[in-house]
């Protein structure tokens, strides 16, 4: 593959199902669910 491909590719985006974001690496997008979807928090705020 290509650098471009492999580096910049769109499919390598990362997705949260739950708010349609996008996030170009995997860590960023545990981070974010993590922070904003966690089981851990009350879902009644």
């Amino acid at each position: 593959m290509q650098h471009e491909q492999v580096t910049h590719g769109k499919d390598l985006l990362y997705h949260c199902d739950k708010c349609d974001v996008g996030f170009s690496g995997m860590e960023q997008m545990r981070d974010h669910i993590k922070k904003y979807h966690s089981y851990n928090k009350e879902k009644d705020y």
